[in-house]
Order: structure tokens, then sequence, then C-alpha cells
């Protein structure tokens, strides 16, 4: 329905954000604050939203569509879950570590703490990996609104 294609369309956007944003970041050591910590924290919301709505998000299984949440969830946990809570684990890591890496008097503990950061935050590059699912959601979006057109 609309408030799923909405949603894709939102998650592509996201997604433009994380491939084009973050190897800016973590290239150039740009610190997370101001509207860009603003961001960070609406993008890493959206992310465990929709790891949330993964589990109730219907599949196709023989060419039949599966609606059955139960069997939803079992589907989403055994494909795409553990590259999901990955990527969410790594953005709310990543996001703790610069919260307190921002109070931490100790300089080598700090810098320590930015090490670890980044590292999730190549991780998170990594789940750019998602871009070919959502590739494939663009043409069901396209198919959808020009077979209802």
């Amino acid at each position: 329905g609309m408030p799923r294609t909405l949603h894709d369309i939102v998650s592509i956007i996201v997604l433009l954000h994380d491939v084009l944003v973050i190897p800016f970041v973590v290239a150039w050591q740009v610190p997370t604050e101001g509207w860009l910590l603003g961001i960070a924290w609406v993008v890493m919301l959206f992310w465990t939203f929709d790891l949330l709505m993964n589990f109730a998000t219907g599949f196709y299984r023989k060419g039949e569509l599966e609606l059955d949440v139960r069997r939803s969830a079992v589907h989403y946990l055994r494909s795409r879950f553990i590259l999901d809570i990955s990527m969410v684990t790594a953005d709310w890591a990543s996001m703790a570590l610069s919260m307190a890496g921002s109070s931490i008097a100790d300089e080598s503990s700090a810098v320590k703490l930015a090490r670890v950061a980044k590292m999730s935050r190549v991780l998170r590059i990594f789940g750019v990996l998602r871009i070919t699912r959502y590739v494939a959601l663009l043409k069901q979006i396209m198919v959808r609104n020009y077979a209802s057109s």
C-alpha cells in the first residue's frame, strides 16, 4: 500500500545519505556535531524502526505473497536480519562512543574511542550492500505506479 511505498522511498533517500555522507565523515574525520549530529540521530532511529518493521513485512514464496506476521518474522530472521542488526548496532555503538568521547578528559581514551567509532562507521558503509535490495524496491514502486495508471 501507500504507507509501505512511502517507507521504501524514504529508505532510498536515507540510504543515499549513508552512501554520500558517511564516507565523507570518515575520510576527513568530520566531527559529528550540530546539524550533522541531528541527521545522524534521525538516520539511526529510521534504520532501527526499519529493522523492527521488517519483522512484519510480507514476502513472496513460490510466487505467492505471504503476509502472516509469524512467517514473515521467521523469513526475516533467516535472510537479512544479521546484516540489518549489525548495521543498527554499529550505529548505536558509534553514537554512544562519540557521545562518550566528547565527555572524556583523558586524550588517549578519547583517541581509542574515536578509532572504535570510525570502525563502526566503516561497518555501516558495508551496509550499502542494502542498495541491491532498494534498487529492487525502486523497480517495484515504478511497476506499481505504472500498473495503477
